[in-house]
């Protein structure tokens, strides 16, 4: 009875949203949505990163869930430009996310902190692992999508300056170079491998800190198993995806949480 009628208003959430975008919120409110097809509304994730922990905190002997924390970094200077490699500093407002990030994983338990090695990420890891007395590793495969040529640039900017390459960006982004940068496809499997692999030889609960184009790879690829997705993901500056087991990814938007 109660899927039949959660099935039912989740239907019913979808079809507002595809009415109105402008009650996108009713769906973000009421259906967990760790991604969004073209109504959207939520898919189904079958990976399982449970996990066997040490004794001490197991429960009756058993297998307790880990909670694996995909982090995007505060909100920085130069919104609305191309901003991937370059090393961009928080906003202001940027810096009052960061307390607030801090503030929520204050009483968390975390095994492991994983960091970008650009200081918009590392400068939150470092304190969150500084308060947490726990390990940090700076990794560059974190590390958002390299824009190359359009490093910095406006949308207007490329748009007049790279038409035809913005053309064909716009046709077939996932199959698309950036000037001197990284291919769209190979970045997201080569981030989809990093965190596996992270997530693969560490037993506990890890923070993963890093930029909107890993954590849309990771779940684009690991979770809906469909890179097409990548561009359909939510992912808000300050903002992070919370993953349990089986469970779909729990998507926490800033100031939410």
């Amino acid at each position: 009875m109660y899927n039949w009628l959660f099935s039912a208003w989740h239907e019913v959430c979808c079809t507002i949203c595809s009415l109105h975008s402008g009650l996108i919120d009713v769906c973000k409110k009421y259906v967990v949505t760790p991604w969004r097809d073209q109504r959207g509304c939520a898919g189904s994730f079958p990976r399982d990163f449970r996990d066997s922990v040490p004794s001490d905190r197991r429960h009756n002997g058993g297998v307790v869930v880990r909670s694996i924390y995909l982090l995007r970094h505060p909100e920085i200077k130069g919104k609305g430009r191309y901003i991937g490699r370059t090393n961009a500093e928080l906003s202001e407002n940027g810096l009052k996310q960061a307390e607030r990030i801090k503030a929520y994983f204050k009483d968390i338990k975390l095994d492991m902190v994983i960091s970008s090695p650009l200081k918009r990420c590392r400068g939150v890891a470092e304190q969150i692992a500084l308060q947490k007395d726990t390990r940090l590793i700076i990794e560059e495969c974190l590390a958002e999508i390299d824009f190359g040529l359009w490093e910095a640039l406006s949308y207007n900017e490329i748009e007049k300056e790279y038409r035809e390459e913005w053309e064909e960006y716009m046709a077939r982004p996932l199959l698309f170079t950036f000037p001197q940068g990284d291919n769209v496809v190979n970045y997201i499997n080569k981030s989809a491998a990093c965190f596996e692999r992270y997530a693969g030889e560490f037993t506990g609960n890890i923070l993963f800190v890093s930029h909107a184009g890993f954590i849309k790879s990771v779940i684009s690829k690991i979770w809906y198993d469909d890179v097409r997705q990548f561009f359909n993901i939510d992912c808000s500056y300050a903002s992070f995806y919370q993953l349990n087991g089986k469970n779909a990814p729990v998507y926490k938007p800033y100031p939410f949480y």
